[in-house]
């Protein structure tokens, strides 16, 4: 049977090569290699695996239109998961080669609750430890896949500490009628066991240099807290760092003084506070993070990081580019909530 000779080409520089089967695709071969490339699905339907192919032939297996939009596939773009190479390619990655798994990929491991803390009127913070006390290892903006032992309750959550820890916390909006929310409500406590995969994503920092900007709705503020830990830990010194943070009301308001105190160790920083529905006396901007990113004043060269609800990153995404900011300078995760049945 034919095999050909597939390139990956990395962020950073780095190259890898694997050797795909005609009946493999780009992330099955890789993985059978060793070379855990960044994927979710696996079906063609979230676009975590969303590359740029640079020469060759290949065909797709089926994919959502969602994952990848005809003017994206008219750009070069492809998905690893259901791309099947029918000549030597060359594939070109937008994340570094550090995001890459090395090994095969990692099984599902047991984990217990910690605590589970309010934050806000309609947000937790829950924190997990591994039953085996291995450290957590990710990238920071990354997330896992939380599954309530037992049951088909399946919800992903970005990680909000450092790597290397022996613990994770993740923040959950507690949404009526969100299956694992309704869990939460009723039946979580310490002690309780989850299984945990992952890490998945492609939400994490880039380029350390650059001007930065971040907007966060609701949640959303949880891998951004992360990724600013980690710069401060590594002592990262851009030329600017600007956090844009939404809430609906006072009341799902929390955090305010940790992100002063945070933001406020870089140079050139900037803290931005939207409540869309403030009752009585407030003083930050009345409306979302999208109306807070309007009224700042942003560096044309800046990365920009987005993470909420869809509403809020497409929003952004459009007004983003209104202000010249490059497409390929955005990186954003969007925040889907899932309705459905309850734990048993």
């Amino acid at each position: 049977m034919p095999s050909y000779p597939v390139t990956l080409v990395f962020r950073d520089g780095e190259v890898a090569r694997v050797e795909c089967r005609s009946f493999e695709t780009v992330v099955q071969a890789a993985a059978r290699q060793r070379i855990g490339l960044l994927v979710d699905c696996r079906e063609g339907g979230c676009g975590t695996c969303k590359a740029s192919l640079q020469s060759g032939r290949y065909s797709l297996d089926d994919y959502s239109q969602d994952a990848l939009p005809d003017e994206e596939l008219a750009e070069g773009r492809v998905l690893a998961c259901r791309m099947r190479p029918e000549s030597p390619c060359v594939v070109e990655f937008d994340y570094p080669i550090e995001a890459v798994r090395r090994g095969a990929p990692a099984a599902p491991w047991a984990a217990k609750i910690i605590s589970i803390e309010p934050q806000a009127s309609d947000v937790v913070a829950i924190t997990i430890e591994a039953d085996d006390r291995k450290p957590f290892d990710f990238l920071p903006g990354q997330y896992a896949n939380l599954q309530v032992a037992g049951t088909d309750i399946v919800r992903s959550y970005s990680f909000v500490n450092q790597p290397g820890e022996t613990h994770a916390t993740f923040l959950l909006r507690l949404i009526p009628g969100g299956a694992l929310s309704e869990w939460i409500r009723s039946q979580a406590k310490p002690g309780v066991a989850l299984q945990v995969s992952g890490p998945f994503g492609r939400f994490f920092l880039r380029d350390p240099d650059k001007p930065m900007v971040f907007v966060a709705g609701g949640t959303g503020i949880g891998p951004i807290i992360s990724i600013l830990d980690q710069m401060r830990t590594s002592r990262a010194s851009p030329p600017s760092v600007k956090l844009v943070f939404g809430v609906n009301t006072l009341a799902s308001l929390f955090w305010r003084e940790r992100l002063d105190a945070l933001i406020a160790s870089f140079a050139g920083s900037e803290l931005v506070t939207a409540v869309m529905s403030p009752e009585g006396a407030w003083d930050g901007v009345a409306g979302t993070a999208v109306d807070g990113l309007m009224g700042l004043a942003i560096d044309p060269s800046s990365h920009v990081y987005l993470c909420g609800p869809p509403v809020m990153t497409e929003a952004a995404q459009k007004h983003l580019h209104t202000r010249g900011i490059a497409e390929r300078a955005i990186f954003a995760e969007a925040f889907l909530p899932a309705v459905g049945a309850k734990a048993a």
